[in-house]
């Protein structure tokens, strides 16, 4: 199974321009927009303030990779459906895929870390692997 850990980037910027009830209306739309992309076998869900998390179940790091991928540019079309402008409403997604010869190691650190590679690389983007 993999784990991706995603982010709105901006959202801070969308409630102070546009206001909390902005916010979240957008972040009610992120969260149909992730929904639109899982399989029934998927798990979803908010994991706190503008974050979001997703298990993919039978998926490896490629798979996933894909997966994020599609939720980003979701994300990135929900955000102009919305009437905002190209690049306002992104996210960057970190991925990271649980491997039963790697058991120590802790998959949400993983993806918190590549979360932080796609942030950190210019937002808008997916980045794989748990390594530093």
């Amino acid at each position: 199974m993999s784990l991706l850990l995603i982010d709105l980037d901006g959202l801070k910027r969308i409630n102070d321009q546009e206001g909390h009830t902005a916010g979240d209306r957008v972040l009610r739309g992120m969260a149909a927009a992730i929904r639109n992309t899982l399989r029934k076998s998927d798990y979803g869900g908010r994991w706190g303030g503008d974050e979001f998390v997703i298990v993919l179940v039978g998926t490896g790091e490629e798979g996933a990779q894909v997966v994020g991928e599609k939720v980003r540019l979701a994300v990135q079309d929900t955000g102009r459906q919305m009437g905002y402008p190209e690049g306002f409403v992104t996210a960057s997604i970190g991925v990271a895929e649980y491997r039963p010869d790697k058991k120590d190691e802790d998959v949400l650190v993983a993806a918190d870390r590549a979360l932080y590679r796609a942030k950190a690389a210019g937002r808008n983007q997916v980045a794989t692997g748990g390594e530093p």
